[in-house]
């Protein structure tokens, strides 16, 4: 215990005007030298100094493997070469942060959304019966319970209005949530190919190199913190050609059903026939999506929101759907993109699987102050 709380002491310079300097000594001449402080560097006059205490060999060992750690850290260390990773690595810690603080408060953010709109089915329902009341009430006759019927009516619609806005941001910053998550995704995916393809070429030809190895570790010590970020799912497939695989598809929590894995499609679409079992019928009020299929023509499909899509553990909450003819005989739909685009994942065709990573939940407390 008493090892781990040793401080450990660096080269100290005592100047003549009675202050004092801190760090490691990188270069001495006759006339100065150089301090390195981890995070700069000055030049001292030797006129100016009184005294200099320096560290013994292995303590200036570890204040150099700390000024390295946070040197690598701060990104002003970066070997030759490694320009292009050492950028990726960066914007790959933004995007995790950012992806962090979305997480941290989506839970929140979704059940402050679904009261305001609860508060807002109320209030429309609140507000046709005051509507009603003020048809039946005679302006004239009893111009008093008029204008306090009115006053109420707008009263309530100012306060409808005021939800409407509030529900507006929260979409907005679900939807930037879902994009802050996409771009960790990616940039988290684009490091990972790139540290296994070329970082260990970079990394041998760097080897006899403190500073270069320093960088190197202290990055794979990063990528392991954000590997563990994310859960894997394995799901057994089928193949249906040498492109596709099918997959069992478990919508709203109760109806299975077999679906085609296509990165090429952009929405996720079901056959009517499983519409009909999830309960969901087209009707006019439906949006209307155009979609281009397999075979290059351009068809219209009704749109249906779901409580959710699963895929083993991996599920998607509130999602969209295109309601199709099925693609083909005993398949009930295609799994799209608006699905897929909440993971990563890989269609191992050798192994008729589908492998999906997903984010763990978020471990970081909320600010409530936001």
């Amino acid at each position: 215990m008493l090892s781990a709380m040793t401080r450990v002491s660096a080269d100290v310079i005592e100047l003549k005007n009675g202050r004092s300097l801190e760090g490691l000594i990188t270069q001495e001449s006759r006339a100065e030298l150089v301090l390195d402080f981890g995070y700069g560097s000055t030049v001292v006059k030797r006129s100016e100094i009184a005294g200099i205490r320096r560290s013994s060999a292995e303590e200036r060992s570890r204040i150099e493997t700390e000024h390295l750690s946070r040197a690598v850290e701060s990104g002003t260390l970066i070997p030759g070469g490694c320009e292009e990773f050492a950028s990726l690595l960066q914007q790959t810690r933004k995007a995790r942060e950012s992806s962090q603080d979305a997480r941290a408060e989506e839970k929140a953010v979704q059940d402050e959304l679904e009261q305001l709109s609860s508060e807002l089915d109320r209030m429309r329902n609140e507000q046709a019966s005051l509507l009603s009341e003020l048809a039946e009430t005679n302006r004239h006759a009893d111009s008093s319970l008029y204008r306090q019927r009115a006053d109420k009516v707008n009263a309530l619609e100012a306060k409808a209005q005021s939800n409407i806005l509030r529900r507006q941001d929260l979409q907005r910053r679900i939807a930037y949530g879902e994009s802050a998550v996409r771009a960790y995704l990616d940039t988290y995916a684009q490091l990972q190919r790139y540290a296994e393809e070329r970082l260990p070429r970079l990394r041998s030809s760097s080897a006899k190199d403190a500073r270069a190895e320093a960088f190197f570790s202290n990055a794979a010590k990063e990528i392991a913190r954000m590997s563990a970020d994310f859960e894997e799912e394995i799901v057994a497939a089928r193949s249906k050609d040498e492109r596709h695989l099918s997959v069992s598809v478990l919508f709203n929590g109760k109806v299975r059903a077999p679906m085609i894995v296509d990165t090429g499609a952009v929405e996720t679409i079901i056959s009517p026939e499983l519409a009909e079992r999830l309960g969901m019928h087209p009707s006019p009020d439906d949006a209307l999506v155009t979609i281009s299929v397999a075979d290059g023509r351009t068809t219209q499909a009704r749109a249906k929101k779901l409580d959710s899509i699963a895929v083993g553990k991996a599920r998607v909450d509130g999602a969209r759907v295109l309601i199709l003819n099925a693609p083909a005989p005993g398949i009930e739909g295609l799994l799209g993109m608006s699905f897929l685009n909440h993971f990563l994942f890989q269609m191992d065709m050798t192994h008729n699987r589908l492998i999906l990573h997903r984010l763990a939940p978020s471990k970081k407390p909320l600010d409530k102050s936001r």
